[in-house]
């Protein structure tokens, strides 16, 4: 099986948890920080997800549910709604896994 890399490796980038930043019980969580990471397509929870999916120039996904939820995401952790970012990075990892299949099949 072919191992899948990430954008942000691709890009260079240090992968970033966001399940462990987000989940974490410390109410400490550098807010300011995360939303400086969420702003850019290579360190959002979308840049996470596999090289695989197509994106524009600047790495937005070519994708618009994905780029959508990935405006989602950002607006999660700009209003400091640690809930609502998770929720919606659960939808970013299907909808990136059901794109990484499709891309698969027309290969």
């Amino acid at each position: 099986m072919e191992k899948k890399i990430t954008y942000s490796k691709l890009k260079h980038r240090r992968p970033f948890n966001w399940f462990k930043a987000l989940s974490g019980a410390d109410i400490s969580i550098d807010w300011g920080y995360l939303h400086n990471k969420s702003m850019e397509w290579v360190t959002c929870a979308v840049g996470n997800q596999c090289a695989t999916i197509h994106r524009e120039y600047n790495g937005e996904p070519c994708d618009s549910e994905l780029a959508d939820l990935g405006c989602n995401f950002t607006t999660a952790i700009h209003e400091k709604n640690s809930k609502r970012a998770l929720d919606i990075l659960e939808q970013i990892e299907i909808r990136s896994a059901y794109l990484i299949t499709l891309y698969a099949r027309f290969k």
